[in-house]
């Protein structure tokens, strides 16, 4: 785990699941530069670094990330530190964010 997921675990007091999900972002990005790498380096990073390392294919024409967690467990919390992460690392200031609920 880098020190920034560190920081950003203690600073902001994630739960265990949270920082699980943040060091897969954090194992992810540090292997390719999203501005730079082609879709199919990407795709390749995150399913080497992913959870299980399970397929990763993206429709979108830019990078997105989705984590399946439980009801409560602080998903908004989640996103939150992923931005802050994203800033930190790479100087990203621009996100795009959709929340969905399931029904």
């Amino acid at each position: 785990m880098s020190e920034t997921v560190n920081k950003i675990k203690y600073a902001m007091s994630l739960r265990t699941p949270q920082e699980e999900a943040l060091s897969y972002l954090d194992a992810i990005t540090s292997h390719c530069d999203y501005k730079k790498d082609s879709k199919e380096t990407i795709e390749a990073a995150a399913t080497e670094y992913c959870e299980k390392q399970r397929k990763v294919n993206s429709s979108f024409d830019f990078p997105s990330f989705c984590y399946a967690m439980a009801t409560g467990i602080g998903k908004t919390r989640l996103m939150g530190a992923c931005i802050y992460y994203l800033y930190k690392t790479k100087g990203y200031k621009h996100f795009f964010m959709r929340r969905r609920a399931y029904v």
